[in-house]
């Protein structure tokens, strides 16, 4: 299962060619990309970065890796030509290679394409005309609209776009494709022609500050000049960049190409209760429309100097006219805040990571999910070979296996056996951390040997073991393993059969200490920790109580005490115990949240101290009766109390595990079924706006 953005059932292809740089030349290009995303019947198959030279210096690919984060979508894009074309007949070839991979990517998109492609154009347009030049007969075969935003109206004043390179400008009316001319100049009204211009202007309060916090940030960074080394692209999508608002919102900003994309997406624009509207359905007053394309004759001569004649008898392009120069500026501008207003970052994506019956096993437990330094997504489980038994169960055999993504869930690598040791043995049971200070990731696991079983397991031998391994690599590759059996349980205890870790939630808390979450049988638990960035390990003591408890996970409170989160074996109720010494000791355990008893997780996700807005832990784990329903809740009182649940599946749904992203976007890895349970293992990936806020205000400032 794959959920990202739905779009139109009547899908426009679009190749989108942009002068979109970082720093900004002229910000009405990042306001061009929102709305190019804004508009979900657009399909964007490609994006081309106009003049690459510059490129180079002054990447547009930040703010694309931005709208793709925040859009879920995914898009190939490619940096263009960097010198002017010598002629119109330039293909381009003579330039460095670096510099091919715009008209390259626009013609493979082409010939791929099962149907005529629109193609929206800002800048200079030279890799438009470099592709013609190279195939024309699958350009004019594949392009069925290009929508061209360059020139003046006024022939004798010269324009910024053309400039940029007037053979290909030239090149592109010499070509016969079907033009839509979007004249850039003149601005105002100073000109007779200016009916005959694209160019307004707006508040960008107006259309900003009704906007998702998600696309605000992205105007934010834009219109500061953010530094990426100051301050992560990607990051800052989610953080709190509120501050800055009152630095941008109330600047004027001029615009050219909103018109031609709402054109391209065949909106329709009219009023509806005196305000303007794009809307999909046809409106009932045409003539309502602020404006239109007309046909028109274009003529362009050896200098780049264009003269043209609308509605003419004999048109080789559609023009762009203003009908009501009263009604088109305030009409852009309402158009522009309702598309941003419902600008659709999907609240939530869904990817299947691991399949029962696929790659040779019969069923996929146990996830554990860990982010690595790099930002890339480590998700492990237990690959079950002859059917869904637990380790030692029967006739089982468990391997533990992993895959990696480095595109935030979207897609994930082949599958890798981290450990298979041997027919009829388990490794089982993973629970992962990162160690900041030198970026090792680590997962503690489990070894069974044939036919033992936590119930079956003999106190005092080997029959099964905790066992850790390490990578220094973002889960590239990984060290032998690391036996920490004799750490994890007292071999000299009568009744003491097996150490388990978690599964999932082990971490390091903010003193440098790696901290694992175990149970035991009998039941029981406790954690192991390190303060040498795992040389040695130790083993802390017994949760107290009578309540027994196994599966378990950890969480850092914002005073630096520890928070564990106990599957129950008994009764309604999972069980709540802090450590105040880092998991070397526990208090009496609490209530926690009554539920199916269920392997569940915690995690940190805001910490104020640590430029959060608040503190925020998020808890998941089913329904309260069942294996079903997955849900996620949010404590903003440092695990008293969790409120604001909401549902991330109404499927089958059992263990689960949790992580935070480098943009600060939240995974959940967690087993799924559709007509019966453990059918899948499935990432999920959501954001704090469809979280939301408390329902009662409350905050924890």
């Amino acid at each position: 299962m794959v959920a990202t953005l739905r779009l139109s059932a009547a899908s426009i292809p679009v190749i989108y060619c942009t002068d979109l740089f970082h720093p900004h030349v002229d910000p009405d290009d990042h306001f061009d990309l929102a709305t190019l995303f804004a508009l979900p019947e657009l399909e964007v198959k490609a994006i081309l970065l106009d003049q690459g030279d510059r490129q180079l210096k002054r990447p547009g690919a930040i703010p694309i890796r931005q709208m793709l984060t925040l859009t879920g979508r995914q898009v190939p894009f490619a940096i263009g030509l960097g010198q002017k074309l010598t002629s119109p007949a330039d293909d381009g070839r003579a330039q460095p290679a670096e510099f091919q991979a715009a008209a390259d990517l626009l013609l493979k998109t082409l010939r791929e394409a099962s149907e005529p492609v629109t193609i929206l154009a800002a800048g200079s347009a030279r890799d438009l005309c470099a592709a013609w030049n190279r195939e024309p007969a699958l350009m004019k075969q594949k392009v069925g609209r290009l929508y061209l935003n360059i020139g003046s109206a006024d022939s004798d004043r010269s324009e910024y776009n053309v400039d940029l390179d007037p053979q290909a400008y030239i090149g592109l009316f010499r070509s016969g494709l079907p033009l839509y001319l979007c004249f850039c100049l003149p601005t105002g009204q100073e000109s007779s022609n200016a009916l005959y211009s694209t160019w307004w202007q707006f508040r960008q309060s107006d259309a900003l500050a009704p906007a998702p916090l998600g696309l605000q940030n992205y105007f934010i960074y834009a219109l500061q000049r953010c530094a990426p080394e100051e301050l992560d692209p990607t990051k800052a999508l989610q953080a709190d960049l509120r501050p800055w608002q009152r630095l941008v919102w109330e600047m004027d900003r001029n615009m050219w190409c909103t018109a031609s994309l709402l054109h391209a997406a065949h909106r329709e624009i009219h009023k509806v209760g005196g305000v303007w509207t794009a809307s999909r359905s046809p409106s009932a007053d045409e003539d309502a429309a602020p404006f239109s394309f007309v046909p028109a004759r274009i003529a362009v001569d050896e200098t780049g100097k264009t003269t043209w004649e609308p509605n003419a008898t004999d048109p080789n392009a559609r023009l762009f006219k203003i009908r009501s120069a009263e009604s088109y500026r305030p009409a852009m501008r309402d158009c522009l805040r309702e598309l941003f207003i419902a600008f659709p970052i999907p609240p939530l994506t869904h990817t299947d990571v691991f399949v029962s019956g696929k790659d040779g096993y019969h069923t996929y437990r146990i996830p554990a999910i860990e982010t690595a330094p790099d930002g890339s997504l480590i998700a492990f489980a237990e690959a079950r070979k002859y059917n869904a038994g637990d380790p030692g169960l029967g006739n089982q055999d468990i391997d533990l296996v992993y895959k990696r993504s480095t595109n935030n869930g979207a897609t994930w690598s082949a599958m890798t056996i981290l450990e298979d040791p041997g027919e009829l043995w388990s490794a089982a049971n993973p629970a992962t951390l990162v160690d900041r200070t030198n970026g090792r990731v680590w997962v503690i696991y489990l070894r069974a040997q044939p036919g033992r079983s936590t119930d079956t397991a003999r106190p005092g031998t080997d029959d099964l073991q905790t066992l850790a391994r390490w990578s220094d690599d973002n889960g590239g590759s990984w060290s032998q393993p690391l036996d920490l059996t004799a750490t994890a349980r007292d071999l000299k205890d009568p009744v003491w059969r097996a150490s388990v870790p978690g599964p999932g939630g082990a971490i390091q808390t903010r003193t440098g200490r790696l901290l694992a979450p175990m149970w035991k049988t009998p039941f029981g638990t406790f954690a192991i920790y390190s303060d040498d960035h795992g040389h040695t390990w130790q083993r802390g003591q017994f949760v107290p109580g009578t309540q027994g408890g196994d599966e378990c996970q950890v969480v850092e409170l914002a005073d630096g005490r520890i928070l564990m989160d106990i599957r129950q074996e008994t009764g309604s109720n999972r069980w709540l115990a802090e450590s105040t010494d880092g998991g070397a000791t526990w208090g009496q355990p609490r209530p926690g949240l009554a539920i199916t008893p269920v392997a569940c997780a915690i995690k940190r996700f805001t910490l104020q101290s640590a430029s959060g807005d608040r503190n925020r832990l998020l808890w998941t784990g089913p329904s309260r009766l069942e294996r079903k329903r997955l849900r996620i809740l949010t404590s903003y009182d440092e695990g008293k109390t969790f409120t604001r649940e909401r549902l991330v599946s109404d499927d089958y749904a059992a263990y689960s595990d949790l992580t935070m992203l480098q943009d600060q976007t939240v995974g959940v890895l967690w087993e799924r079924g559709v007509d019966r349970g453990y059918q899948f293992i499935t990432f999920t990936r959501l954001n704090r706006a469809w979280l939301g806020e408390p329902l009662d205000g409350a905050e924890n400032r």
